[in-house]
């Protein structure tokens, strides 16, 4: 099963601890480096597996889980992350309130759970003898409790961490409790995998103050630099005159943050905003109104960073901050020009002394063991190989364009001498793209070469909104030695239903070309 990197919030200041829930129980810890764990009675392990032959099941999952779970020969959970199983098992009632008011729980889950020996396993994926991958030699040592034979209505509390740490509280103890009671039938049954279900407040919604185009609200950071949500609607943007195309800012006084954020309908609309003119953008970036799911698909604004400079410390994560929102008055930064200007692209200083040797070895198979390769170097290669195919270098342009609150500058230089192709080394900050292009009579294009980076640009919005391939590039992003794109290039230009115009000789008509191509392309 595959793994989560995420981590759970921080827990800070009181703290309550197992002892007040339920004296008693026994507790168990199981390594783990997978998402699930596996609860059943030893005697049945037999059972469980199956005979040879029938459905492998995969991971730690036994053949046939579904019916078996019903069954009551085995109950398995899915987990948040993959920590070390921390367990408590009690055999009695179910939690009371009294008692389950020590600590702040997830919602309780329930199944059925047959233990004729009262032998409880309890085994992570690692651990895991009822699945297919089980190899005794290698498996990690599950855990196994002693509780009276018989059925048992099994219920699961999982310790919730936002609650905790909304409220100041630390926990100590297991990460999940199993209360087996006796008398549990077929009803009680789970019907799957237990899923973990976060629990989440949604007493924010609504709790806004609004006065003329400034709000007192709530924000949200899942992590330290990425996104953020602010806990307003499309009512509230309303009341502030938030329109798509506007800017606002956000004060969030406990975290030391200020962010500036361009709003649209959607994170692609307002990425493609210009910044607002005037204003420090050391945080920047753009936002849209979002259903958000985790909360019941509750409306919110839904910010990304962009443009980061302070972190947000693990102990502002997963509770709601007030914050204070101002709709700003701004007009957006003038767009750059798009001319290409004169440049000399091996003077450029876009890359540290391996990147180019990384990115350009299956290309240039010869340059994959040099540790270090400079653009001019490069270049050089380049045009020696593209020479040798009757590609000659034409000259060098530079443009700039902005990509959220940056300005991006990139740098082309044009290979020339076929009658249906040109070619284009494309460099910049981060990228190096080598593409052969060719135009159709039907104002197409092919685009053929390493340019994976690329791809996410040269899209058209579709009539629902969404972002579809651009019918106007076909292209095929190949990582191969330069000969194999060339020929994958002539095979794309055989295929198309429109024969090539002829190709751009001069620098000049490179130019002009690279423009009508960068218009199909990208607007």
């Amino acid at each position: 099963m595959a793994k989560s990197g995420k981590k759970k919030p921080a827990v800070r200041k009181k703290s309550a601890s197992l002892g007040g829930v339920r004296k008693g129980g026994t507790t168990v810890q199981v390594t783990n480096s997978g998402l699930e764990v596996w609860l059943y009675d030893d005697a049945n392990l037999a059972s469980i597996r199956g005979a040879k032959g029938s459905d492998k099941g995969f991971g730690g999952m036994p053949p046939g889980f579904e019916a078996k779970t019903q069954q009551g020969l085995i109950v398995g959970y899915s987990l948040y992350q993959d920590d070390e199983v921390h367990l408590a098992v009690f055999v009695g009632k179910p939690f009371s309130e009294k008692e389950s008011s020590a600590a702040r729980w997830l919602e309780p889950q329930t199944a059925f759970l047959r233990l004729p020996s009262g032998t409880l396993c309890i085994e992570s994926n690692d651990a895991s003898r009822v699945g297919p991958e089980y190899l005794k030699e290698h498996a990690a040592e599950g855990g196994r409790v002693q509780v009276p034979p018989g059925d048992y209505r099994l219920t699961l509390y999982r310790i919730d961490h936002e609650a905790l740490d909304r409220e100041g509280l630390a926990w100590e103890g297991p990460q999940e409790v199993i209360v087996l009671t006796p008398g549990g039938s077929p009803k009680d049954a789970a019907a799957e995998l237990l899923p973990f279900q976060h629990r989440r407040d949604t007493s924010w919604v609504g709790r806004y103050k609004i006065d003329g185009r400034r709000a007192e609200a709530l924000a949200w950071f899942d992590d330290y630099w990425d996104t953020y949500i602010l806990n307003l609607d499309a009512p509230a943007l309303e009341k502030l005159g938030l329109k798509p195309g506007g800017y606002v800012r956000t004060h969030v006084p406990a975290a030391g943050l200020t962010l500036v954020s361009s709003f649209a309908a959607s994170w692609d609309d307002a990425r493609r905003l210009p910044p607002p003119a005037g204003m420090e953008l050391d945080e920047y970036g753009y936002a849209a109104l979002t259903n958000m799911s985790e909360w019941d698909g509750a409306e919110a604004f839904f910010g990304r960073r962009d443009a980061t400079k302070t972190r947000v410390e693990d102990k502002h994560h997963h509770i709601w901050l007030p914050a204070v929102v101002e709709v700003l008055d701004v007009r957006p930064q003038e767009r750059l020009g798009p001319e290409l200007a004169p440049a000399q692209l091996e003077k450029k200083t876009y890359y540290d002394a391996g990147f180019l040797g990384m990115v350009l070895s299956e290309v240039l198979p010869e340059v994959a063991d040099l540790e270090e390769l400079p653009l001019p170097a490069a270049l050089k290669r380049l045009d020696k190989k593209l020479d040798k195919m009757g590609l000659q270098a034409q000259g060098d342009r530079c443009w700039e364009e902005r990509r959220g609150a940056l300005t991006v500058e990139s740098c082309v230089r044009f290979y020339t001498g076929l009658s249906n192709a040109f070619a284009v080394a494309w460099a910049g900050e981060g990228i190096f793209h080598l593409i052969f292009l060719s135009e159709l009579e039907d104002r197409t294009w092919i685009l053929t070469g390493l340019a994976d980076d690329l791809e996410r640009f040269i899209k058209k919005r579709g009539p629902n909104g969404l972002y579809l391939p651009n019918p106007l590039v076909q292209f095929e992003a190949i990582d191969e030695p330069l000969a194999k794109i060339f020929s994958a290039h002539k095979a794309a230009l055989k295929k198309a239903a429109s024969k090539a115009v002829t190709a751009p000789v001069k620098v000049e008509e490179c130019v002009a070309a690279f423009e009508r191509f960068r218009k199909a392309a990208f607007e």
